[in-house]
């Protein structure tokens, strides 16, 4: 006769045959060569997230004992439907195949084949509704056992329905003869098909030719921004392992949320350690600008661009007419795209496009000597946060120097032995071309000495 853990059933082994035992809550005495030591770090966490994100955190756990530990991980969340087979369930379904049957036994769901019969069958959880639930995860406790005979199969599937169990699309995970031979603990999976569904079902579905078996116990689906990867494992002494904590504030409101952590394990000093979790939850920033960009076609010598973030002065002639505008997060247009959605201090907006973080502005007639102020009203982040943010541009045509007036010190530069009849690409400074023809030439100091450009200033903001 040898003991195995069967969540509180002890299998005796004769022969050939296999006889199931009922006998309560097995103590198993400490091992010759000692026992599991689990040590957690951190033993809490405390996170601030914007809402809208995901953020991902190290849970490290590890064995200073001598012997292996076993553990598994379990988050308590918001339950939606749990039962842990105290008494037997009548809203579960089994539909036998061949051979035996799932069936209740020990407080638990069983199946449990007596090799060589062969056996199939489905556990069907009932029609569970998670209409209204952001986020949907399924636990339970498990004990996949095909290390007792060396039989030649045994598959396992857990499915999953959201037609009331007709049809059972999701595939949440598989299990095969000896692989892995052996598995217990707690197992959970997201659901992102099951959110605001209201006929989830689960499916626990067999195929046994090796007199081994499956035991499902603690079953629960419920809701919550927080999970982990991986829920169970096992260590060797003096090895560790970094679990991931997934905090996810999509569709939270601002404030602060708790939430468990519980790992369980066969650490005889520590067999529960509880981690406690607090999530802050703030609002999303505004958008905010981090470049602009005032472009110019220059005929042959292509566009030439004007950082006007860091406060050039677009000193061309006609002033902006396409300014690209980059931001620190995507962007949106409130409800659909308008002209109004951008608002110009002067000029006329002609078009508005957003690729991304990045907001392109067309526009025309914008006045000279004189700072031009943008605002976005009708730009918002991902997240339906506005833009408050604004951009401001000096504008000031002739203004090569960029010291806010027009004067003889401009035309100087453009006479200068580097720039003077030159195309663009040859010139020291290609600011030099004023009217945007690509060349260096006598055009650009007539446009200087031009009505409403020679000896302007720029205004005072």
């Amino acid at each position: 006769m040898r003991r195995v853990i069967v969540f509180g059933m002890l299998a005796i082994f004769i022969g050939a045959s296999v006889l199931p035992l009922c006998i309560g809550k097995i103590s198993v005495p400490p091992s010759p060569l000692g026992s599991p030591d689990i040590w957690v770090d951190p033993a809490s966490f405390n996170i601030s997230a914007q809402q809208g994100n995901v953020l991902k955190k190290q849970l490290l756990i590890g064995n200073d004992g001598t012997d292996s530990l076993e553990f598994s991980i379990e988050i308590i969340g918001d339950v939606v439907y749990s039962t842990n087979f105290t008494t037997k369930p009548v809203d579960w379904t089994i539909t036998k195949l061949s051979g035996p049957a799932w069936e209740w036994k020990y407080e638990k769901m069983v199946h449990f084949d007596s090799y060589p019969v062969i056996s199939a069958g489905y556990l069907d959880s009932p029609v569970i509704n998670c209409s209204g639930r952001d986020t949907v995860f399924v636990s339970f406790r498990h004990w996949w056992g095909t290390e007792i005979f060396s039989g030649p199969v045994q598959d396992g599937y857990i499915r999953g329905s959201i037609d009331g169990g007709v049809t059972w699309p999701y595939l949440l995970d598989e299990f095969h003869h000896q692989n892995p031979s052996s598995e217990k603990g707690m197992k959970v999976y997201s659901l992102p098909w099951a959110t605001h569904q209201p006929n989830v079902q689960i499916r626990f579905d067999i195929y046994d030719y090796a007199g081994d078996l499956w035991v499902i116990d603690d079953f629960k689906v419920y809701e919550s921004w927080l999970s982990s990867t991986p829920t169970l494992g096992t260590l060797q002494s003096g090895e560790d392992v970094s679990v991931d904590i997934v905090f996810n504030t999509t569709g939270l409101e601002c404030g602060t949320y708790a939430e468990t952590v519980i790992i369980s394990s066969n650490d005889p000093d520590e067999p529960t350690i509880v981690i406690p979790v607090t999530l802050h939850v703030l609002s999303p920033p505004s958008p905010e600008i981090t470049g602009a960009l005032s472009v110019k076609d220059h005929e042959d010598y292509g566009d030439f661009y004007i950082d006007v973030f860091v406060g050039d002065i677009e000193h061309r002639w006609h002033g902006p007419t396409l300014l690209q505008i980059h931001f620190d997060q995507p962007l949106a247009f409130t409800d659909g795209m308008s002209l109004d959605d951008v608002v110009v201090s002067s000029g006329v907006v002609e078009d508005l496009s957003i690729d991304g973080s990045l907001l392109t502005i067309a526009l025309h007639d914008v006045s000279n000597a004189e700072y031009l102020v943008i605002s976005f009203p009708g730009i918002e982040s991902l997240a339906g946060v506005g833009v408050i943010d604004q951009l401001t541009v000096g504008v000031l045509s002739g203004d090569v120097t960029g010291d806010g007036v027009v004067d003889g010190v401009d035309i100087a530069g453009i006479r200068g032995p580097g720039n003077w009849n030159k195309p663009l690409g040859e010139v020291a400074d290609p600011r030099c071309d004023i009217n945007c023809d690509g060349m260096i030439d006598g055009l650009d100091i007539s446009s200087i000495r031009g009505p409403g450009c020679w000896l302007s200033a720029l205004e005072s903001q």
